[in-house]
């Protein structure tokens, strides 16, 4: 890609102006033919200071030909001018060369039924799992679901919006481990979405009752011996996080309880140990996987923060202004995020260099019930750190943004190659979508899709109108309902994939 440029051509000279010109231009009619990116821009170009939106494409245009000659394909950095380097993965690998491999994959739905609550009121978890290259199709593929009932939990704080999702977290991380646990086989698990949250946003959660984690240990298949180790480690945690965390009239009361964010952190680290366990048949390579993603971490702190190192007038220059002097206020000003600033720069088969995600920066202080709880303690520099994670950014298609995938830091330079092949392996089976084909099922098999919540939602309507004239309703009868209903799953199978 050095080639680029001819070193030769001065680039104050009429000829180098002319063709700087000339390669703007053809990169802007490249950026025209690719709708997803052209559509972005200009949804970007209505959101930008007025002064930038006349030039808004044609600019970007000027960055991306600025960037393009200081990317390193492979190897290491060749020059000072470099920015960041790319991989390929080795489009030649086929199916045949990962035949009789074990893949998971995981994902969570919400359904709920308006007329009981604002809260959602179901989640199920589902797992997909495939042996490639088998044709017998019991032995080929199995799924699985877990349900869970909200109303059936007593902890964590059910007014905050936050709250399903607090829950599916814990739900699809204790499906991990269950998996883990199920297939000493598998190769590689995946998830959708994230690997791990922005976390911070998740805290002052009322704990959760050891009742509760019954709950769910019960729809898991896992045992109590996950219980006494997370109490175990909570001994060690809760007075870092308030002197008051045996405080028996206090609603948050930590002691022999659940904490969300603590618990989240343990289940991480269970995984984290459990896919690599030596006693283990098979290491298993662990990810999350996410589209439509809008993170501007890699633009900022990798792209734009190592322009600036190079030139502090860069942006300005390009974009004709004197206000872009960091790189963080040419992500805020720009609108620019890390998927449509890699589409404009990568190709087919190729992701970026790793870089750490930075989850945990906005770990503080909350307030539970007057109490205010210490989750600093959770960030990297801090005494309990959750694990580090990792990414990339792979361009599976010329039609679609890249995808985020995300690794267990620790394991992310043994791990990044093996993954990435994988993962556009299963996308190139979805070229329209150029995503993992087994989380496009999943996806559909763990959702609660509307015919199945407008189903059960009528059955328990009939059902408490004929048992309440007759006094006859109870709250377990109803549960009973909901989990048939729940398990109503025939056309799920609608959704695997045929043999070939």
């Amino acid at each position: 890609m050095h080639e680029t440029l001819n070193p030769k051509l001065n680039r104050t000279s009429p000829c180098r102006n002319d063709l700087d010109r000339g390669i703007s231009q053809e990169i802007m009619q490249e950026i025209v033919k690719k709708p997803h990116i052209f559509v972005a821009l200009v949804q970007n170009a209505l959101t930008v200071a007025q002064s930038l939106r006349d030039n808004y494409f044609a600019d970007t245009a000027k960055l991306v030909y600025q960037l393009r000659p200081k990317i390193v394909i492979g190897n290491n950095y060749n020059s000072e001018d470099d920015i960041f380097k790319i991989e390929e993965v080795d489009k030649n690998k086929s199916w045949e060369d990962y035949r009789g491999e074990e893949i998971a994959f995981i994902d969570g739905g919400i359904g709920s039924v308006e007329f009981l609550s604002q809260v959602p009121m179901l989640l199920r978890v589902g797992t997909y799992k495939v042996k490639t290259g088998e044709r017998t199709l019991s032995e080929r593929e199995n799924f699985g679901f877990y349900p869970v009932i909200f109303g059936d939990l007593m902890g964590g704080s059910k007014e905050r919006k936050d709250y399903p999702d607090i829950v599916r977290i814990i739900a699809e991380l204790l499906a991990v481990l269950n998996t883990l646990q199920r297939y000493p086989n598998l190769d590689i698990l995946v998830l959708h979405g994230p690997l791990v949250y922005l976390m911070g946003q998740y805290a002052g959660h009322v704990p959760f009752t050891e009742d509760d984690i019954d709950i769910f240990l019960k729809n898991y298949g896992l045992g109590n011996d996950l219980k006494r180790e997370f109490k175990e480690e909570a001994n060690r945690i809760y007075p870092h996080m308030t002197e008051q965390w045996r405080s028996t009239g206090w609603i948050g009361r930590l002691e022999g309880s659940f904490e969300p964010i603590c618990f989240i952190r343990f289940l991480l680290r269970k995984i984290l140990y459990a896919a690599n366990d030596e006693n283990r048949p098979r290491k298993t390579l662990i990810c999350g996987v996410t589209e439509r993603g809008t993170l501007s971490e890699f633009t900022r702190r990798v792209v734009f923060q190592k322009l600036f190192d190079q030139d502090l007038n860069v942006f300005n220059k390009i974009f004709n202004r004197n206000d872009i002097n960091s790189a963080e206020a040419a992500v805020n000003r720009l609108g620019y995020n890390d998927p449509l600033v890699l589409s404009m720069l990568l190709k087919p088969g190729q992701y970026s260099e790793p870089f750490d995600i930075h989850k945990y920066e906005n770990f503080d202080s909350a307030v539970v019930a007057d109490v205010r709880l210490n989750y600093k303690i959770f960030r990297h520099e801090g005494p309990f750190a959750f694990p580090k994670i990792t990414g990339i950014y792979l361009q599976v298609s010329e039609n679609t943004f890249p995808i985020r995938i995300e690794v267990f830091g620790d394991l992310a330079k043994e791990q990044i190659e093996q993954v990435a092949q994988r993962i556009y392996l299963y996308s190139t089976l979805l070229p329209g979508y150029a995503f993992p084909i087994g989380l496009d099922i999943i996806d559909k098999f763990a959702k609660v899709p509307n015919w199945l919540t407008n189903a059960y939602e009528k059955l328990i309507k009939y059902h408490i109108m004929s048992q309440l004239y007759q006094g006859q309703i109870t709250d377990e009868e109803l549960r009973k309902i909901i989990i048939q209903a729940l398990y109503t799953t025939q056309r799920d199978w609608l959704f695997r994939p045929s043999v070939r």
